[in-house]
């Protein structure tokens, strides 16, 4: 069917629609009480016909026509009552809108519509499956795997009733539901289960002859993310053997040989991944499809390969026989740094043999930052000490900046030359900013890996220590902790960009953050000569409406900004202005180190510890008798740790102040009080710049949140203490009970921003792996989807609290293994960002009869008029001394609950006893009455 003719055909089918509809609908208004409605045949066609034309603009790429034609097939297929035909129609109504880039909330609003429909289909009805894969893509896209894995479970049991398999459809489906259960499975880290269902499927393929190439590359990529590399490459070599890639399009072939040379270079096997490089660039040169792939791609697998494998003079050569390639000018800014960065390294790499490669290496360095900067910017000066503040590509633009920074240090300890260690501690520092510069854009992804981030920071803290060793000069001490206290908001904004950015911060209008949004890319487009702002005028123009915004967002939405933008306070002057009665330990946590400041009454320290495999194994074996109640072996690994982490630290004169970082967020510091005569609190922070102290509230409201206090088989997690627990709350706060079913995600939501004291007395799953997807449970039934009843760390950014204190009184990890800290921490951070000045939670999952007794010692305490650390400390000190049981006063028992924030002592309401005196006086008040009444009428009979 030709483009002009099927314009004529649609024109013309929906005249048909509309007159059938109106004519039908008159009809079956004079005919509705005589005989049932009948669907004309006219009327069928009409539908069909509309479908098939649907189907054809959605080819010819007209979206919006598609979605019009599906929206009335939808609808006129629901009044002929042929469900599955209306499933159809939806769910190609939802691919049109996918391809429209429609968000995913509103496709998953037109998906639901339907959803009632499904069970009015046949049991064995193929459409039912396809319509719940269909949620199960938006769910997914979502980042809502919990919930995508019920409808990819539905759709796996809804096949499973089909008994005809032995068709093209019902293969297809079967394939993309395991598929989907595969990848779900990945992304929840479900690492076995992912294995399991991707051996059954291919079982499937192998049975029925159906695309099996896909199907084993789904097994290997899960022994990748599992680390089985051994399993993984035996895999690979079972790929090839029976040469199944050939089955394959030339894009499924291209990630394929992607994937091979990824493999093979992360486990240094270079021969391999140049080979594969070599015949990936064989298949692409004989496709015909030369134009879909990067040339530059695989010239740079090749000279990484010759760099990892010391060829350097291979590399150069390689390079440079590129760079003079015709349409060299052609590739990408990012491909041409990059190149001219892989120059530098190996002419540096030459410079242990060759003196005169030190000219080469600072050359092609400064060509490669010059490719990032405005024109007025560039410079061939090594040594001069640029911004780059308004560079492009900054993702890309950090590699060559941390290349500069480390390069110039190993060089300056080699010579002595304080020339290289002040453009290192220089390029550090631009670095470092322009991390803080990615984290504040709004429009891109995860901005650097988890094991990128950790090594730059312990190369920055690294060459900070250095110079502190031979200074000991304050500015290089408070230098470096301000840059260790910003890292760790920029550690937030890291984890965020990992689920996306963008379906966060709904709580600031959508307008505000899509103008913050253009007006950071346009500021950046201005500097550069291809773009079409080339106008000093604009540029002032736009810097003035971005510092405007700014100062909106900096006032209406404080926590957002800071979190951004930060707070520009030097970090001394805010400790000696908030911080100065407290003993101050911040620590960095990296993949080589632990870095620790103290700042004790103005005495500094700045130490380096060597985090090796024996001091991790040691810590993660103190963590874990602990939280596994291993009796005293803990004892074993105590003065080890406390040696290295707190005693030369400790001041017994002041509270001190923990900002923690990484694995230490998961040690109990309280336990370490066997090893020393400190009795005061140990207060965690999430940053140095969060309140330590603020003014005292009058008239302080609190709630209980207790959603399973009651045993029955709708209640998902019944907790049998968790009643007495909230009775106890209660009764010391005079806090507002909510239970079971009044406990609902969506009542917290709407609620509890009322209140300044909110207790939650609940189920909390800890992700250590993506620790955004930490999750805290309320009231739920077993047939709602998972995000009805669990509210996410991610979701907290979106809330907005009031609380002076947030006690989450239970926390589980969800692998089963011990909690390494990353997830509680997380959770701290986010209830900090939406409002909460405190939060009090527990670092792994204690029986809720302790928990109950704990946290009614602790809201004593709170009465009492104790400070909110000192209330906690001393509750889990009463809590050992009144208990009997010597097994009891093991601090799996007691340790686990902390504190982070505001430590400000709360005025909790008296009980009112006003009540209680009116009824007596009232009772009395009648008891006179009665007997004057009686003395009365004695009278008158007398």
């Amino acid at each position: 069917m030709n483009f002009s003719r099927l314009n004529y055909v649609f024109t013309f089918l929906l005249c048909c629609y509309f007159g059938i509809f109106f004519s039908c609908k008159k009809q079956s208004e004079e005919n509705s009480k005589k005989a049932p409605k009948l669907i004309s045949e006219a009327s069928k066609k009409t539908a069909d016909s509309l479908y098939e034309a649907g189907k054809q603009w959605y080819y010819k790429r007209e979206f919006d026509k598609s979605v019009t034609t599906f929206l009335i097939t939808d609808s006129l297929y629901k009044q002929q009552e042929n469900h599955k035909r209306a499933l159809k129609s939806r769910i190609n109504l939802a691919t049109a809108l996918q391809a429209k880039y429609v968000d995913n909330d509103s496709i998953l609003n037109v998906l639901k519509i339907n959803i009632p429909l499904i069970d009015k289909l046949p049991k064995e009805a193929i459409e039912a499956s396809e319509y719940y894969n269909k949620l199960f893509e938006v769910y997914y896209a979502l980042g809502n795997y919990e919930d995508a894995q019920v409808y990819a479970i539905k759709s796996h049991q809804q096949l499973e009733k089909i008994q005809e398999r032995d068709n093209e459809n019902f293969k297809t489906t079967y394939v993309y539901t395991l598929r989907a259960l595969i990848i779900n499975a990945q992304e929840l880290h479900n690492f076995q289960y992912a294995e399991d269902i991707a051996k059954i499927a291919i079982n499937f393929s192998k049975k029925h002859r159906y695309k099996e190439f896909g199907l084993q590359m789904d097994l290997f990529t899960t022994y990748v993310f599992a680390d089985k590399l051994q399993k993984a490459e035996k895999q690979l070599n079972y790929i090839e053997s029976k040469n199944l890639v050939d089955t394959s399009d030339i894009f499924s072939t291209f990630d394929y040989y992607r994937f091979k040379i990824e493999f093979y270079t992360k486990t240094k096997k270079y021969k391999l991944a140049f080979k594969a490089a070599n015949d990936l660039q064989k298949i692409i040169d004989e496709s015909g499809y030369k134009e879909h792939f990067s040339q530059w791609y695989l010239t740079q697998v090749k000279s990484d390969i010759f760099l990892e494998t010391g060829m350097n003079q291979k590399a150069i050569a390689f390079i440079e026989a590129l760079q003079i390639d015709p349409t060299y000018e052609k590739a990408t800014i990012e491909y041409r740094s990059g190149d001219f960065l892989r120059l530098a390294e190996a002419h540096y790499n030459l410079m242990k043999f060759e003196q005169n490669r030190d000219a080469l290496w600072r050359q092609n360095t400064q060509k490669a930052l010059n490719l990032h900067q405005p024109k007025e910017a560039q410079t061939d000066d090594f040594f001069k000490e640029v911004s780059f503040q308004n560079a492009r590509k900054k993702d890309n633009l950090m590699s060559i900046l941390l290349f500069k920074a480390k390069t110039c240090f190993e060089y300056y300890k080699k010579t002595d030359n304080r020339e290289y260690l002040q453009i290192a501690m220089h390029s550090f520092q631009e670095a470092h900013k322009n991390l803080k510069l990615l984290g504040a854009r709004s429009d891109e992804d995860a901005f650097i890996k988890a094991e990128e981030f950790d090594q730059f920071y312990d190369d920055l803290l690294s060459s900070f220590h250095d110079v502190w060793t031979q200074t000991q000069d304050d500015s290089t001490f408070y230098k470096a902790l301000g840059i260790s206290d910003e890292s760790k908001n920029l550690f937030i904004l890291n984890e965020l960009k990992r689920v996306s950015e963008k379906k966060l911060f709904n709580n600031i209008p959508k307008e505000i953050r899509e103008k913050e949004a253009q007006l950071q890319k346009k500021l950046t487009e201005i500097n550069f000569p291809e773009t079409t702002l080339k106008n000093s005028n604009k540029k002032e123009q736009i810097q003035q409406q971005l510092h405007t915004l700014k100062e909106e967002l900096k006032t209406k939405y404080p926590r957002y900004y800071e979190l951004k933008y930060n707070v520009e306070t030097p970090i001394k002057t805010l400790i000696s202005r908030d911080l100065q009665n407290y003993n101050i330990i911040s620590y960095t946590v990296t993949n080589e180190h632990i870095y620790i400041f103290n700042d004790n009454s103005g005495a500094l320290t700045f130490d380096k510890i060597l985090f090796d495999k024996t001091f991790q194994s040691e810590i993660d074996n103190y963590i874990n008798a602990i939280q596994n109640f291993d009796n005293e072996s803990y004892k074993k690994f105590i003065h080890t740790i406390f040696d290295k982490l707190l005693k030369p630290y400790l001041n017994t004169e002041k509270p001190t102040l923990l900002v923690l970082d990484g694995i230490l967020n998961a040690i109990p510091f309280d336990v370490f009080r066997e090893c020393t005569s400190y009795n005061k609190p140990f207060v965690r922070l999430n940053n140095l710049r969060q309140t330590i102290e603020s003014p005292q509230k009058n008239n302080i409201k609190t709630v209980v949140y207790a959603p399973f206090t009651k045993k029955f088989e709708d209640n998902l997690k019944w907790l049998p203490n968790s009643l007495k627990e909230a009775n106890a709350v209660e009764n010391v706060t005079q806090a507002t009970l909510k239970t079971d079913a009044k406990a609902r995600k969506q009542n917290f939501i709407e609620t509890a921003q009322n209140y300044d004291i909110i207790h939650l007395a609940t189920h909390s799953k800890i992700d250590e792996n993506v620790p955004l997807q930490s999750a805290i449970y309320f009231y739920g039934k077993p047939n709602q989807l998972p995000s009805s009843y669990t509210l996410k760390t991610k979701s907290l950014y979106d809330l907005s609290f009031s609380a002076d204190l947030i006690t989450l009184s239970s926390c589980e990890s969800g692998s089963g293994m011990y909690v390494s800290g990353k997830g509680v921490q997380s959770i701290s951070n986010a209830f900090n960002y939406a409002g909460a000045k405190s939060t009090v939670m527990s670092l792994w999952e204690v029986p809720d009869k302790t928990t109950s007794e704990i946290m009614d010692l602790f809201y004593q305490n709170l009465k009492e008029g104790n400070d909110k650390a000192t209330a906690l400390q001393r509750a889990k000190e009463m809590y050992v001394s009144q208990t009997q049981d010597a097994n009891f006063k093991h601090p799996y028992f007691w340790a686990s609950f902390v504190i982070s924030g505001d430590i400000t002592p709360m005025q909790l309401p008296q009980k009112s006893y006003t009540n209680y005196y009116i009824v007596i006086v009232l009772l009395m008040a009648l008891f006179l009455f009665w007997i004057l009444y009686k003395r009365k009428k004695t009278t008158k009979s007398t």
